[in-house]
């Protein structure tokens, strides 16, 4: 950890960073299932975070290319915001390089000053949708259209030490309402962005859908910081990943929320676990 940077501040980086993915991929799922999923995996990447061995340099590789992938399907997700565009590819590919070019250190200072505008936005546009909502609405229900959820769940795995203060519990409270909520959005493409559309701004009559594109590109900008710095994401090496970045999201290939969270689990939770499952057993036989 960086002497200037603060715990207080790495973990608001990590909060900020997952803001925006989970407003968007929680609408994929009902919100019983979102609270089982968002239980397990915060629970699973907290216990990695506070007792895992450190990433070796194999594995720290192969986690910091998954990342590229997660960082092209959030340069999708902001194309999403801003329909209507001709190069609907550009402000994906202006916040891509503006993330790759900032410093950690940098990152994180402008992380903890945008959680919170985009947190208040996110919730004014909850918050107006609530009297909208039928009491029907919020019955258990078992439904997952997809698992983007499940990878950017499983991000804060990747650090590692002072996991038990990060704030994640709040992150599943966020995610769970968010998906409760986006019911009314009928879309998992832009789901905020749509649900801006349905809604008026607490009756008013006022609709918002520019500060709903406006919090959500401030929200994937932080995420897109997180993910270029994840692993050993410094330098040119964060150019690097960025390069690998856009031409994964330039190359237009379908993408299966499956996959990409099977690839995930693997990478971020399963490998690290049997890595340092091992090697406690191995202590214990020594010892014993």
């Amino acid at each position: 950890m960086n002497p200037e940077i603060s715990e207080k501040q790495s973990d608001t980086y990590l909060a900020a960073a997952m803001l925006a993915p989970l407003a968007q991929a929680s609408s994929g799922c009902s919100w019983p299932v979102t609270f089982l999923l968002s239980a397990l995996c915060l629970g699973a990447a907290q216990w990695l975070s506070c007792h895992a061995l450190p990433q070796g340099k194999f594995l720290k590789l192969l986690q910091s290319l998954w990342t590229c992938v997660l960082g092209a399907l959030v340069l999708q997700w902001i194309s999403d915001y801003w329909p209507g565009h001709r190069e609907n590819w550009a402000a994906p590919l202006i916040l891509l390089a503006l993330a790759a070019g900032i410093d950690k250190n940098r990152a994180i200072r402008v992380a903890c000053i945008l959680l919170y505008p985009v947190l208040f936005l996110l919730g004014t546009i909850y918050l107006s949708a609530v009297p909208e909502m039928e009491p029907w609405q919020l019955i258990p229900r078992v439904r997952m259209t997809n698992m983007d959820i499940v990878p950017f769940l499983l991000l804060p795995a990747l650090e590692r030490g002072a996991g038990g203060r990060k704030p994640l519990w709040k992150l599943m409270l966020f995610a769970v309402a968010a998906s409760a909520v986006s019911l009314l959005a009928n879309t998992t493409n832009a789901p905020v962005y749509e649900l801006s559309r349905n809604i008026s701004l607490f009756g008013t009559g006022w609709r918002f859908e520019s500060l709903a594109s406006v919090a959500m590109t401030l929200g994937f900008f932080t995420a897109l910081s997180y993910l270029m710095a994840a692993g050993s994401g410094t330098g040119k090496t964060k150019w690097g990943k960025a390069i690998i970045t856009a031409l994964l999201y330039l190359w237009g290939i379908p993408y299966n929320s499956q996959a990409i969270a099977i690839g995930t689990v693997i990478l971020f939770l399963i490998i690290p676990a049997v890595m340092t499952l091992q090697n406690f057993w191995r202590k214990k036989e020594k010892t014993s």
